[in-house]
């Protein structure tokens, strides 16, 4: 992984090296390209939530400690795949 940032974008670059998992299976499907566009969140239980009501479960969710993140598939209605973020704690 390496991250690039320029004001208020950042640019993640992920290159998976072992196993299977989202990257691995998006790779394999369409190969390079945009996986996902990530967005900050101020609680993540409440957009979990409110994409419940849409209909929409995170494939993935990963509380870090310092960090949540959760991935939602997305790409019927935008291309690509939805990731929020939330920090516990400053950047």
């Amino acid at each position: 992984m390496a991250f690039v940032k320029s004001g208020d974008l950042e640019l993640e670059l992920i290159q998976p090296v072992e196993g299977e998992n989202l990257y691995t299976e998006f790779l394999a499907k369409n190969g390079d390209g945009i996986h996902h566009i990530a967005f900050p969140v101020d609680d993540m239980d409440a957009k979990k939530a409110e994409f419940a009501t849409k209909g929409l479960e995170p494939l993935f969710y990963k509380d870090m400690g310092v960090m949540e993140f959760a991935y939602f598939d997305t790409t019927e209605s935008g291309g690509t795949m939805t990731e929020f973020h939330y920090w516990k704690m400053e950047t």
